[in-house]
């Protein structure tokens, strides 16, 4: 799906771009930085008299020399966007923006917490990357039009001020000043993106570690690629921070992403700690920052003012990079439960659609007692538990507890029992799992469809390659309910074309065979090739490559030889395949197996070049295998242009054209 996202900003620059300075000399021709609105207008400077100095390549903008008389003739023009002097700087004051006495992050900053050490990604329009206010450490295009994630917008520039402008003695100052922030480009300059380049952009944050990552977008359809790569940045213990969107008051005006589970939807207040206007509301908001009116870096090294919940939620995010220095062995969910502690509650008591939990706060230093959350209690008569937040499942070895997957939010599973007053008991595959109580609730069953605890297992496990996803398919669309962490043996019941199905926490789910390696508990007398690899023979005490096995195929083995070698059928003596390209057992065995126990006839042939030996059981010919030139090969029998022959105990087909007839 191809579907416009855009920027939940409201721009107020304050006049043009502009830098603190003193004036230089008056002089009749000075030289000044031009920026158009869409592309510059070379004959117009030309007709004027003025002398183009530089041609910028990020931006639609010029230095010129002019007589200072023709500016405002200049300024009327429409294709100009800003004119700005070419002046004398000077290091100045740094202003600290209202924000920062709202959220008390001197405090923090007094405390020793700045970020650093924690990786926040930025998918915006980019960063203007010789802004002097900012250290950006790294980035990355993900547009079309450019491979440079410099801003052509100003609007990523303005959200990296926000966090990273640095504690100098000019411009402003940062949330998290000492994080590392890295610039992920998804909008063009008009400040738009679609979701392929989105989802581009959060893989890269996932595959690189990122820590935080700072979503100042929106869109107004449900997009299941985008909220599963969200899902998966959150089971990786990432932070996703969303703005809500200037969509204002309503039931549910909150945007997607910040609509997500795994999202926190952050809103904007005002000075007097007011929702703005424009903020949205609903069940989703999740807590409130300054976004109205916010003074940060801006495009030609300059700075500016900008409204709305683009600029709040680099707020939160910086916030929860020192929330998260303050306390780093805790995970990503518990620090969101964290961050729910140190608000300041606005409007109506409690949570509300407008505030959230409320206005984020310093989380050292705190004045008022803060409000102790009422547990929720089990008693040992509950069945069933609906998760409200992600929830670790954890298993016992070596009287240790390990994190082995993950359970998703709104959610329902059966329990076994309680486990001490903490814990859950749970059948996870063939084990006993613990999911601690925190972050669920009792209710019953109803809403289960996919409840199974009779089907039993079979006899063969899989390993994911990865953290891998386990989907509920009982609603006729694919709902991911939980999650199997790489590293982790779990037993399926079945293969189910390009899935399997399990049994995940009693509940039938299904996995995708590309994301995991099949074995099996018990010898079954097959093994499948997972890359193609040669058959060998032995010749004078020597290995000699005759054949090949073919990928995602399975063959019957006579027997395990040695620690790394199979023993199989080839022609009318025994060839040999390592194990290192195989994984043992198979769920659904051949189908052209010799089952006839066919003889070898008579009649042998020669291959003029390696050939292939096809399988036609399923109605069109599928490759197996191949036999290489120079060997002698008996055959089957004669089967029109064909002959058919025995490959690893399956029967098989290979052109007649391929071949010479050979004596025995």
């Amino acid at each position: 799906m191809r579907y416009l996202l855009f920027l939940t900003c409201l721009i107020f620059l304050i006049g043009p771009l502009y830098v603190e300075y003193t004036e230089a000399a008056e002089s009749d021709e000075q030289e000044y930085l031009i920026l158009f609105k869409d592309s510059i207008n070379k004959d117009l400077i030309k007709n004027v008299g003025g002398r183009i100095i530089h041609e910028f390549s990020a931006l639609p903008a010029i230095s010129v020399s002019l007589q200072k008389t023709i500016i405002p003739i200049l300024a009327e023009d429409p294709s100009i966007e800003a004119i700005t002097q070419k002046k004398e700087t000077q290091i100045s004051k740094q202003t600290i923006d209202w924000g920062h006495n709202k959220v008390n992050s001197s405090d923090i900053h007094q405390s020793g917490f700045t970020g650093k050490g924690y990786k926040i990604a930025i998918l915006d329009s980019g960063v203007n990357q010789a802004h002097p206010d900012l250290k950006i450490s790294g980035g990355k295009s993900f547009v079309d039009y450019t491979s440079s994630y410099e801003d052509d917008n100003g609007h990523g520039t303005h959200v990296a001020g926000i966090i990273n402008a640095q504690n100098n003695d000019f411009g402003t100052l940062g949330i998290a000043y000492e994080a590392d922030v890295y610039i992920l480009k998804v909008f063009n300059n008009e400040g738009v993106g679609d979701s392929l380049d989105l989802a581009h952009a959060l893989d890269w944050a996932i595959t690189n570690n990122m820590d935080i990552i700072n979503l100042s977008i929106g869109f107004e359809e449900n997009d299941f690629i985008i909220k599963s790569l969200i899902q998966e940045a959150y089971a990786n213990n990432m932070i996703i921070v969303a703005a809500a969107g200037n969509n204002g008051y309503g039931i549910n005006t909150v945007n997607y992403p910040a609509r997500y589970n795994e999202a926190i939807a952050v809103g904007s207040v005002n000075k007097n700690s007011l929702r703005s206007s424009y903020s949205s509301t609903g069940s989703a908001l999740e807590v409130v920052a300054p976004g109205e009116d916010i003074y940060s870096s801006y495009l030609l090294n300059g700075y500016g003012y900008m409204s709305g919940t683009s600029m709040a939620a680099p707020y939160a995010a910086g916030y929860l990079a020192l929330l998260w220095e303050a306390n780093p062995t805790m995970t990503n969910s518990e620090i969101r439960k964290l961050l729910r502690k140190y608000v300041t509650d606005l409007g109506i008591e409690g949570f509300d659609n407008e505030y959230g939990y409320g206005l984020i706060n310093s989380f050292v230093n705190i004045e008022k007692e803060q409000e102790v959350e009422e547990e929720v209690k089990f008693t040992s008569t509950d069945k069933y538990f609906e998760v409200f937040e992600p929830s670790a499942i954890y298993i016992k070895e070596n009287n240790e507890l390990v994190r082995v997957g993950r359970l998703s939010p709104s959610q329902v599973f059966p329990r076994i029992r309680d486990y001490g007053s903490n814990w859950h008991e749970v059948k996870y595959g063939n084990k006993t799992a613990y999911v601690n109580k925190e972050f669920t609730r009792p209710t019953n069953g109803n809403s289960i469809q996919n409840l199974d605890t009779t089907t039993p297992h079979s006899q063969y496990v899989i390993k994911p390659k990865q953290n891998i996803a386990v989907y509920d398919n009982s609603s006729g669309e694919l709902v991911n309910f939980g999650a199997i962490y790489t590293g982790v043996s779990f037993p399926i019941i079945s293969d189910y074309g390009n899935w399997y199905k399990i049994k995940f926490i009693d509940r039938i789910g299904f996995i995708r065979k590309k994301d995991v390696v099949l074995s099996s508990t018990q010898d079954t007398g097959f093994f499948k090739v997972i890359s193609p690899t040669a058959i060998y023979q032995k010749s004078n005490n020597q290995l000699i490559r005759v054949g090949r096995v073919s990928e995602n195929q399975v063959y019957p083995k006579i027997r395990d030889y040695g620690p790394n070698w199979y023993e199989i059928q080839f022609g009318n003596s025994v060839g040999y395949i390592n194990k290192d390209h195989t994984v043992p057992g198979a769920i659904i065995k051949p189908k052209n197996l010799n089952n006839n126990r066919y003889s070898d006839s008579k009649i042998h042939i020669k291959p003029k070049l390696n050939i292939a030996v096809y399988d036609n059981t399923s109605g069109s010919l599928v490759q197996y295998g191949a036999i290489y030139t120079g060997r002698s090969y008996p055959t089957i029998s004669d089967y029109g242009n064909w002959y058919r022959v025995k490959l690893a105990d399956r029967i098989g087909y290979i052109r007649k054209k391929d071949v010479n007839i050979a004596t025995p």
